[in-house]
């Protein structure tokens, strides 16, 4: 019942701050749940997880705890803060079982923080379940940049496609930025034919006219 409130959730976890265990290994254990019903409740952007998080940090600096802190700035879009506690917990981690989720959560920090050249490198070396989000922010990235990507309105729109390369690479949105992409006007005018490749220097790649 407490759980289904997320005020009251938080009201009585942060009463609860003042009577932890005093044995460190038990103080551990119970930041970490407190933490892990916070995340279950969308509370990560309340004050207390940030306290919590903090709190962890001190107790046991570990990649998971410098990732606690970071989604929680990320979630008060605080979001240099926010990129600094996530490449702690990336550094810390190497190539442990997290890499993906810590490397994902940069990823985020860097698109909302408009680090979108940053982003884009980060979220391509993401993996496991978690590389459909961040193809996501693949494309994302390659749209938010097109109108400054290019030397005419055709290599500009062409960024488009290679957006929607990587939509379709996260399984989702087969049809999603080809709006924006030329049209066939704008192809023949620019002396292309469908089916052949276009380069985009921004980003060191190619995809196919369609």
């Amino acid at each position: 019942k407490l759980a289904k409130d997320p005020k009251v959730l938080t009201d009585v976890l942060g009463k609860k701050m003042n009577s932890l265990p005093a044995v460190k290994e038990d103080k551990i254990e119970k930041v970490k749940g407190y933490l892990a019903l916070l995340e279950k409740r969308d509370c990560g952007s309340t004050d207390l997880y940030g306290q919590l998080a903090d709190t962890l940090i001190l107790l046991e600096p570990t990649s998971a705890a410098f990732y606690a802190q970071g989604t929680f700035f990320y979630n008060k879009e605080e979001y240099s803060k926010a990129k600094g506690y996530y490449t702690k917990a990336m550094e810390m981690e190497a190539d442990g079982e997290n890499k993906d989720k810590f490397r994902l959560g940069l990823a985020r920090a860097q698109s909302a923080s408009r680090s979108y050249k940053a982003a884009f490198k980060t979220a391509k070396s993401v993996g496991g379940e978690y590389r459909s989000d961040a193809m996501k922010i693949c494309a994302g990235a390659i749209a938010a940049t097109a109108n400054s990507c290019g030397d005419t309105s055709f290599d500009r729109k062409a960024n488009f496609w290679l957006a929607n390369d990587y939509m379709k690479k996260a399984n989702s949105g087969s049809s999603t930025y080809l709006s924006n992409a030329p049209n066939d006007n704008e192809i023949f005018e620019a002396g292309k034919e469908k089916g052949s490749r276009v380069s985009l220097p921004c980003w060191g790649e190619s995809t196919t006219i369609r």
